[in-house]
């Protein structure tokens, strides 16, 4: 079993864009870092909790000046991404690997910031370390998922559609069983053999065309869709692949498909952590004082994004 730190490792690694820049239904979130970096003042020192790819880092250096970023992450992440590269102006700094709960607290910071991350972590443990690092006057802004939001329903969609394809569909099943099938027949055909292969294929493609079906009919979350050509492509790609190749691809998806499950279900999981920040608010409240606690609204039809926790210490 992977440990969390492997799944999200496993996520940057791959390139994975941040929601920020995920599409335009979030102008709203980039719109609100820009502002907040526009009130950056010189020589300012900056923290970025759960930094990932590095994409509030390149908006950081586009509208913060003269200032310095320490951004952080408890995954595995790229720390050659351009994104991270400092500039004439904006000096940046990236440490990978490591908790923020346990963050070393010899530097100050003016301004403390994360998106979607503190409500992966120990809140209170979080919090205090957070508090303990921020420099008197200075500023914590924190962005986190919210049960109910777009991100919230779209996840949970999502979850239920991969159990519906693992456990009632059972499509790894027949995908396993029809690479086995296949290679047997290219490897050594026979008769009764080709009668077991053409009994599942056909099987196997009715499956295929019932979920491209389901997918067009209820504008399927985009994942299962290009799982399924993925695999279906992967399948017809047999006569020209090596087995272990295909097989070992297969077995790759699968493992994609869970490790997106499981963050799907952190994020799920973790949208009700964030009920906590509301429930913690006097531990925060001891060093801090909390500015604001609202939500974070898509403009076009009024739909929650996230919720945004800002608060200012003496």
């Amino acid at each position: 079993m992977m440990s969390k730190q492997d799944i999200w490792s496993s996520y940057w690694m791959s390139d994975n864009t941040a929601i920020v820049d995920t599409d335009s239904k979030f102008k709203e979130l980039l719109r609100y870092w820009e502002f907040k970096f526009n009130e950056v003042q010189d020589g300012h020192n900056l923290l970025e909790v759960g930094t990932g790819n590095g994409r509030l880092v390149e908006v950081f250096k586009q509208f913060a000046k003269n200032a310095n970023l320490t951004a952080v992450d408890g995954a595995k992440i790229d720390k050659e991404n351009d994104a991270f590269k400092s500039t004439a102006q904006t000096t940046v700094k990236v440490i990978a690997e490591q908790p923020i709960e346990t963050l070393s607290e010899n530097e100050n910071y003016d301004f403390i910031f994360s998106q979607f991350t503190i409500e992966y972590t120990d809140i209170e443990k979080t919090i205090s370390k957070l508090t303990s690092v921020l420099s008197p006057g200075g500023k914590l802004t924190l962005i986190c998922h919210e049960v109910g939001s777009i991100l919230y329903n779209s996840a949970q969609a999502e979850v239920n559609e991969i159990d519906w394809l693992k456990n009632e569909i059972n499509l790894f099943t027949y995908v396993h069983k029809q690479i086995e099938l296949k290679h047997q027949r290219l490897a050594s055909p026979s008769p009764s053999l080709y009668s077991e292969y053409k009994k599942h294929n056909r099987n196997y493609n009715d499956l295929i065309k019932k979920l491209h079906k389901y997918f067009e009919e209820t504008k399927s979350a985009f994942f299962a869709v290009n799982l399924v050509d993925v695999i279906y492509h992967t399948i017809e790609n047999m006569d020209h692949l090596p087995f272990e190749e295909v097989k070992q691809k297969i077995e790759e998806l699968e493992l994609q498909v869970n490790m997106h499950q499981a963050r799907l279900n952190a994020l799920l999981e973790n949208a009700l952590t964030t009920e906590k920040l509301t429930q913690i608010s006097d531990l925060i409240a001891t060093d801090l004082t909390i500015t604001k606690s609202d939500l974070i609204y898509r403009d076009e039809d009024g739909q929650i994004i996230a919720r945004v926790v800002e608060a200012s210490k003496a």
